[in-house]
């Protein structure tokens, strides 16, 4: 990952040898803790985040061949569907069509 991660960001992790060879390349300070599969308040917690990543890898299987420097756009495009997702449970859909219509930076000129 040398060089993509801006320094700054405090990375809390496992203590997977993977991550600490990624805060190492980064130059990185870093925030580990030991892994307790016994512990059921650790299961609990790590749950959502590893539904997250599950997620993450079933979206980003489907675009086979992309190039890593095109990652971030595939992030953003799952970031936007993911709140589009969480708000279809919130506005009414011709509600949720007018805010995005409205909400969006192109005029009915840019459109055509």
């Amino acid at each position: 990952m040398g060089g993509r991660i801006e320094p700054g960001p405090l990375p809390i992790h496992d203590l997977e040898q993977a991550h600490g060879a990624l805060v190492r390349e980064g130059g990185l300070e870093s925030e580990a803790h030991r892994a307790d599969v016994n512990d059921p308040v650790y299961l609990e917690r790590m749950e959502m985040v590893n539904d997250l990543c599950s997620w993450l890898k079933r979206y980003l299987w489907r675009f086979t061949g992309m190039l890593p420097r095109n990652l971030q756009a595939y992030l953003d495009w799952y970031a936007y569907l993911f709140q589009t997702n969480q708000s279809r449970y919130r506005w009414d859909p011709t509600a949720r069509v007018v805010r995005h219509i409205l909400m969006a930076d192109s005029t009915y000129r840019s459109l055509g």
